[in-house]
């Protein structure tokens, strides 16, 4: 299989202790990932990626409903005259939210580049579309210099079953809610050539949250975050 890479993973967590819960629970995790990047000439580059990310749960977690399964899609244009570009989507099961990951850093094809209030695709019956336009000032000859915007808009069918999901947090809305989102992030990034190690960061990201609720109230919120952040990383061995 030229150009493609395939991955798989499994992850367990013991012993959760959800709130207000009087038994603790376990977590299985599942991904199953496709890669293939494809270059046309020294045009460009093409890309098709297709994942899978699932949850199960037991225990004090069971009443949660995270027995949820996502599927995701991405085609890309990379290296095209220092432009690219990508569109990604992915839908998750209608009655149960998916658990993304543990650790800081799970997301998905979907996910906005700072996670915090912004995590949202992995819910129940959330369909979520994004495109990403990035530009890396290379191609003119300022290296090390990279940008991108990104934009997502996500639907959420009305939540079902006779459990209620989790009010708040990453798992998910109460049975009869829905949700509609519409956001936007821009990253820009540079690592001088002249500071080996030396990389600078700067990350904004909006987002515009409509919840419906089963009894017709409908609460709009307004979310934005920036992060400025800079790194340097040591080499020890002296090369």
């Amino acid at each position: 299989l030229p150009y493609t890479t395939l991955t798989g993973a499994y992850a367990a967590v013991t012993d959760v202790k959800p709130a207000n819960a009087l038994k603790d629970g376990d977590v299985s995790l599942y991904l199953a990932e496709a890669n293939v990047k494809v270059p046309v000439g020294e045009i460009l580059k093409l890309g098709f990626d297709l994942n899978y990310k699932g949850s199960r749960v037991d225990g004090g977690l069971e009443p949660r409903r995270l027995d949820g399964d996502m599927f995701g899609a991405r085609v890309s244009v990379s290296e095209f005259f220092g432009f690219g570009l990508s569109y990604a989507y992915t839908t998750v099961s209608d009655d149960d939210a998916v658990i993304l990951g543990v650790g800081n850093g799970p997301g998905s094809y979907t996910a906005l580049p700072i996670r915090g209030p912004f995590v949202f695709t992995g819910y129940a019956g959330m369909d979520t579309h994004k495109v990403v336009l990035d530009y890396n000032f290379g191609a003119i000859g300022l290296d090390g210099f990279k940008t991108a915007l990104h934009y997502v808009k996500g639907d959420q069918d009305r939540v079902g079953g006779t459990n209620n999901i989790n009010a708040s947090g990453a798992a998910g809305q109460k049975v009869g809610t829905s949700m509609d989102v519409e956001g936007w992030a821009v990253t820009a990034n540079y690592a001088p050539k002249a500071v080996k190690g030396l990389s600078l960061g700067v990350t904004y990201t909006a987002l515009e949250r409509s919840d419906h609720y089963a009894s017709g109230v409908n609460r709009k919120f307004d979310e934005n975050e920036i992060w400025l952040q800079a790194a340097y990383k040591f080499d020890l061995s002296g090369n």
